[in-house]
């Protein structure tokens, strides 16, 4: 078996460090602090995904809450995959000179590979789902304990991650079938043991959604079902979503399919029995207008050890191809340049690209002494039932509030299946908040609620580089208790 070259580790290194630099640049994004906020409450399983990634930045929070620290299980899943990848093109194409070199540098022309430093359910899955196609190969080549146990570990360590890898369970009979172990693996012992590990480790997310009335599994049928309607045009979007974020080199495994020995060809369908299964559900998803470009990731990264041999194989003869992927390199590293510049770059007030995310950790500690305010002043008039919390009148709006004014509870007004009533509880007769509403406007705009009232009583303005990026406004709300 071939080992991984010196160049292959300073490029995967060396990217990494680029990764660690943006994460040192970049404010904390919304769904960050949702990651976040799984390590500081944690819990068996969550509303909305399994509970690894919440784990992992749990474990982090016992030394750090940084939002820097945050961000290092996800740069060092990113790494711990992409050599995985290596690993895997290797026992595919083991013949083939620099396949480690072309798919290191492969792996950096993915658009989505310069965001891979903010957490998401996403990264452990495509690490554990990388692991188990590996171990998958080694049953191929030889069928041991060793390496059904492995594939055991890590297909329930995936569906420890996320939802979607339940595709795994249709992609793993395929790939067998396609290795040319046929039906016989069905009688092995080893796979039963295997099954038996990948449920066990799996059964948190079970007995955790047994004692919350299956909440997770109707969050999900109800958030990803949508009204059953189908559109061309949204799946066309979403086609052309996935292309924008994974580069269109992926197209080239069509033209490249054509030249391959009978050997390669069976090593480019093993890696398509491991990643259909998941666009044949992003496609169901996407043609309903339910799908987001991350949710493919695992399933792209399963197929770039064969584009890498590919693209190889065409590099000699084609020029366009190079120069095509030298420009397209080029365009992502000025991209890459200009991100990290962001937060120093000035621009009008209300445009600059990262408005949304700026000011949180001070619209919740303004909040806060609004908060502590209103409830000294109830507590003198001899009120000590009802007290207000911090509210929102958008459940993600709750995700940065909740991070940095924990461990006060930060409740969705609207109250909406989500994992912030399952953890503060929602809006109810009797009850009081201090309503957190982003805007880019000094003048406060109307709350209307089914129940209740909001009073407008404060404002702060955020800036970034010097310009205005948001206006917060603070409202006293009131629900009164029904006679």
């Amino acid at each position: 078996m071939p080992t991984i070259t010196k160049k292959t580790h300073q490029i995967l290194l060396g990217f990494s460090l680029l990764h660690l630099l943006m994460a040192a640049t970049l404010p904390l994004m919304f769904f960050e602090a949702h990651y976040a906020l799984y390590g500081y409450y944690l819990q068996l399983s969550y509303v909305d995904h399994p509970p690894l990634m919440g784990w992992l930045q749990g474990v982090v929070q016992i030394f750090s809450s940084s939002e820097l620290s945050l961000r290092l299980v996800p740069i060092l899943l990113t790494l711990a995959t992409q050599y995985t990848l290596v690993a895997i093109a290797l026992r595919l194409y083991p013949k083939s000179t620099h396949i480690d070199v072309a798919l290191a540098w492969l792996l950096q022309l993915l658009p989505i590979s310069y965001i891979v430093f903010m957490a998401a359910p996403d990264l452990p899955l495509a690490l554990f789902s990388c692991l188990a196609f590996l171990f998958l190969l080694k049953i191929i080549e030889r069928d041991s304990w060793a390496a059904w146990l492995g594939l055991g570990v890590y297909l329930g360590a995936a569906g420890l991650s996320k939802y979607t890898a339940i595709t795994l369970v249709i992609s793993l009979p395929i790939a067998l079938w396609l290795g040319g172990r046929g039906g016989r693996w069905l009688l092995s012992p080893k796979l039963w043991v295997a099954g038996a590990i990948a449920m066990l480790l799996v059964s948190p997310v079970l007995v955790w959604n047994l004692d919350n009335n299956w909440l997770s599994f109707r969050f999900q049928t109800a958030y990803q079902g949508g009204d059953g309607s189908w559109s061309t045009m949204a799946l066309a979007s979403a086609l052309a979503a996935q292309l924008a974020t994974y580069s269109p080199f992926f197209l080239l495994l069509f033209i490249g399919a054509r030249q391959l020995d009978a050997h390669q060809k069976k090593s480019l369908g093993l890696a398509l029995a491991w990643a259909l299964p998941t666009f044949l559900l992003f496609f169901l998803q996407a043609g309903s207008g339910r799908s987001s470009p991350h949710w493919t990731y695992a399933s792209w990264l399963a197929l770039t050890p064969a584009l890498a041999f590919c693209v190889l194989q065409l590099w000699p003869m084609t020029k366009k191809l190079r120069l095509a992927i030298y420009a397209w390199a080029s365009l992502l590293a000025v991209t890459a340049l200009l991100v990290i510049a962001l937060p120093w770059v000035s621009l009008d007030d209300y445009k600059h690209p990262l408005k949304r995310q700026i000011g949180w950790d001070k619209a919740a500690k303004h909040g806060l002494t609004l908060q502590q305010a209103w409830v000294t002043e109830l507590q003198s008039k001899g009120e000590n039932t009802h007290l207000p919390t911090l509210m929102v009148y958008n459940w993600h709006y709750a995700e940065p509030l909740a991070w940095y004014a924990r461990p006060e509870p930060v409740r969705d007004i609207r109250g909406k299946t989500s994992q912030f009533d399952q953890w503060f509880g929602t809006w109810a007769p009797g009850d009081r908040g201090i309503l957190i509403q982003p805007t880019r406007h000094i003048e406060p705009p109307n709350v209307k609620l089914e129940q209740g009232a909001c009073q407008p009583i404060d404002h702060i303005t955020t800036t970034i580089a010097g310009n205005k990026a948001q206006v917060f406004h603070f409202y006293r709300c009131i629900w009164p208790t029904q006679s």
